[in-house]
């Protein structure tokens, strides 16, 4: 490998280049099966912290590479690349913290920086302009999607959408250090219709696979399962992405529901008796144990109706043992607005099922809420993409494909003249 003026040049031929990407995609997908037993592993040895230890020293130990390559090998003395380069690693660390509650998750940025830097040599064998910053970041992206796609079908693994972003982001960060920070002069021919057409191909292919976990709502999984037996395994599987409906009650505030109020009450009063041996039987039980046993997919309102009395119970434990004024004031209307949210939307459950408050209980915290004034908004049920509306989402899903497809149409009129 050599490290000169003119970038990064690896004495390989492309198909070793390739063979290098594909062997690096290959190992974030193998990681997959053994990734929880890894995690076990390191976090009883050294910790969990360690993950994110590891993350840090690692984009250190490439800070000071690449520094060193900038003012010892290569001269460079125009200060944006410094600036540039800091400001990647320091996006880097910024990230790293902000997972600090879930280090694993940080390894992500270290996998898909090796990706980044093996899909810009390989992709540097035929393509000389910008857009190779492109289109490897948007093989990236794919790589994440299949990578979370994968997981979904491993047992005791999800798929989440914030993980696929936390790909794309360790992603493109690192293509910008590239194209910004090391500024490759062998990167400099004039944009052309077959390479920016390649880079349109691969950007609607990551738009069709997140319309693909869009398009994923419990109702449409069920379905599918209804249509396909065989796939009768998704339904122990976490649910992929669904969007909720959102509420504002005047008496409560917002709250979110995978169901229609028609639907809540209609389950209310339907099977209220059903739901009270169970909600008995689980009353001190472990909660992640029983979304195993009634997982969301099949039991919406079995699941919001535990969750709501959990926090609610929740914020007013937290209420009696709180000191700091405004704490105390936020956990008594959050224990006020869940119990009037249980009375109102599951009144039903809630009575038969016996976790209602005692009259003495409900007044006194009536009271105490009575007397603060703060909005509302229930957490159960909630991920901050609910704020999205579902057709809105499948219209600027379209609108891209279509700026995209525009793109790809015209890209030799306005190019190869």
């Amino acid at each position: 490998m050599k490290i000169n003026r003119r970038g990064i040049e690896i004495d390989v031929t492309r198909t070793a280049a390739w063979i290098l990407a594909a062997v690096c995609a290959l190992a974030i997908f193998l990681f997959v099966p053994t990734a929880r037993a890894i995690q076990f592993f390191v976090s009883k040895r050294w910790g969990r912290a360690m993950f994110g230890t590891a993350v840090v020293f690692a984009v250190i130990a490439a800070l000071a590479l690449v520094l060193y390559y900038l003012m010892f090998d290569r001269k460079t003395r125009r200060i944006s690349n410094y600036i540039w380069i800091t400001a990647v690693a320091g996006l880097y660390f910024f990230f790293t913290y902000q997972l600090r509650a879930n280090p694993e998750e940080s390894v992500h940025f270290i996998e898909y920086g090796l990706l980044g830097v093996s899909l810009y040599i390989a992709l540097s064998f035929s393509t000389r302009d910008r857009t190779i910053y492109f289109a490897a970041f948007f093989i990236g992206c794919l790589v994440g999607f299949f990578d979370e796609f994968l997981q979904w079908l491993m047992p005791q693994r999800y798929i989440d959408i914030r993980d696929v972003g936390i790909n794309a982001l360790a992603s493109g960060l690192l293509q910008v250090g590239i194209w910004k920070g090391l500024s490759p002069v062998l990167i400099g021919e004039r944009i052309r219709a077959r390479t920016l057409r390649r880079a349109c191909v691969l950007a609607a292919a990551c738009l069709v696979c997140l319309g693909l976990m869009l398009a994923a709502s419990p109702r449409r999984i069920d379905k599918l399962i209804r249509t396909v037996p065989a796939l009768s395994f998704l339904r122990d599987q976490e649910i992929v992405f669904e969007f909720k409906y959102r509420y504002r009650d005047p008496e409560i505030g917002t709250f979110h529901s995978r169901m229609t109020k028609r639907e809540i009450a209609r389950t209310d009063r339907a099977k209220a008796a059903e739901y009270v041996p169970i909600l008995k039987a689980w009353e001190d039980r472990d909660y992640i144990e029983f979304l195993t046993v009634y997982p969301r997919l099949l039991h919406p309102f079995l699941q919001e109706f535990k969750a709501h009395v959990l926090r609610r119970d929740k914020m007013l434990e937290h209420w009696r043992t709180e000191t700091a004024r405004d704490e105390k004031d936020k956990t008594i209307v959050a224990a006020c607005k869940e119990n009037r949210l249980l009375e109102k939307y599951f009144p039903e459950t809630l009575r038969a099922s016996g976790y209602g408050w005692d009259e003495a209980t409900r007044r006194r915290v009536e009271s105490k809420a009575a007397r603060v004034s703060l909005a509302y908004i229930s957490l159960v049920a909630f991920t901050p993409h609910d704020y999205l509306n579902e057709n809105f989402s499948w219209v600027l899903l379209a609108l891209a494909l279509a700026g995209i497809a525009a793109v790809w149409a015209f890209a030799p009129r306005f190019l190869d003249t």
